[in-house]
């Protein structure tokens, strides 16, 4: 049975909680001392941690808790609909750069996957789209 979409979840106007779990493969370690290799890997645990704080100031969102254990790491976090729309002061250099307003920027940004749904993805995915897309054109110019 296939899983329900995301978007049918999550509503993005409700303040929300989550619990994440991300997993380390083949048995590698994420933080702590790897016995087999001898490796300290304890340091990560800062890199993570100022990852989160960062990311959480990009999309929005409370990181209320954490926890990051010896090849899995847990993340609690709540979603700020009201921290929505507002782009970091630093940011703001690039969007005029661009030559591109904040209204324009958070439009193309939430309207990304309905726009470029076929054009983003897997290097296989995005060569059969532009094999489609080259096919249709031929046919259109010539009928």
């Amino acid at each position: 049975m296939p899983r329900v979409n995301r978007t049918e979840i999550c509503a993005t106007d409700e303040i929300q909680v989550f619990h994440l779990i991300n997993r380390c493969v083949r048995r590698t370690f994420l933080c702590g001392e790897d016995v087999t290799t001898g490796k300290d890997y304890s340091h990560r645990k800062e890199w993570i941690r100022s990852r989160l704080e960062e990311l959480a100031g990009i999309f929005a969102l409370d990181v209320m808790s954490f926890a990051v254990l010896s090849n899995h790491l847990h993340v609690v976090v709540r979603t700020r609909p009201d921290k929505r729309s507002a782009i970091p002061a630093a940011c703001a250099p690039i969007l005029d750069r661009m030559d591109c307003s904040q209204e324009t920027w958070f439009d193309l940004v939430k309207s990304f996957r309905k726009r470029f749904r076929n054009e983003a993805g897997s290097l296989l995915s995005v060569r059969a789209f532009r094999s489609k897309r080259r096919e249709r054109r031929a046919q259109a110019a010539t009928a």
